[in-house]
């Protein structure tokens, strides 16, 4: 398959996810595992450029230590959480360190109130590599995910990535409403193609392709480098 095929592929998913968004079909937490540079990222962008026109929802990526949406909303005070004990749990399984559940359901349903209008599709890019904080607040909603949902009568997604497969754990403790989607491993043959697109490089040695391989693994933010 050359990165044609694959951007294509990747596209096809975004655009499957876009419509089970839409019509509420899809499970609540999405699970996308890749090394990096396998198109994480693109796929997260392509989905949010086709629900950008859909009123039904509010979408928000994770920037930094906040979300923001496409209309520059923001869910913020998301310091305020309690993650004592979390960060040492975080790194080793299935602790998430509250203390009571009750004061963060209440302290997660406080932060979240605001955005209630519509459905909300929250994507958490990483999330091995991004704050304690951010793991905490995602936990906390796949946790309370069908308690808030019924206390405000809309739907919560999640779109979760990573390098590592460790989180997943995390979401099959706390959901059956799940879906793991691994994606393949760019080619030798998918950089050569990826180079003829750019128009970077119109005709490249087996030599030159062999050490760019070396260094990349198929990581295309390093082949794009």
């Amino acid at each position: 398959m050359d990165i044609k095929d694959n951007l294509k592929e990747r596209e096809l998913i975004a655009s499957k996810l876009a419509d089970q968004y839409i019509t509420q079909t899809s499970p609540n937490v999405i699970f996308i595992q890749a090394g990096y540079g396998q198109g994480k990222s693109y796929i997260i962008e392509c989905l949010l450029n086709a629900l950008k026109n859909y009123k039904d929802i509010e979408t928000y990526r994770n920037i930094d230590n906040e979300f923001i949406s496409g209309s520059q909303n923001i869910i913020s005070n998301i310091n305020s959480l309690n993650v004592s004990g979390g960060a040492y749990g975080f790194s080793f399984g299935l602790g998430v360190g509250w203390n009571n559940n009750n004061s963060d359901y209440a302290k997660i349903r406080n932060i979240l109130s605001k955005k209630f209008k519509n459905n909300i599709l929250i994507c958490v890019e990483n999330i091995s590599d991004v704050s304690d904080e951010i793991r905490f607040f995602t936990t906390s909603i796949i946790k309370n995910i069908l308690k808030l949902q019924n206390e405000f009568k809309k739907k919560i997604f999640l779109l979760i990535t990573d390098s590592q497969e460790s989180y997943q754990d995390i979401i099959y403790a706390y959901t059956n409403s799940y879906r793991k989607i691994k994606l393949p491993a760019y080619t030798k043959e998918d950089i050569k193609n990826f180079l003829s697109m750019k128009k970077s490089v119109l005709d490249i040695s087996e030599e030159r392709l062999e050490y760019i391989w070396t260094l990349s693994q198929g990581n295309l933010d390093l082949v794009d480098f």
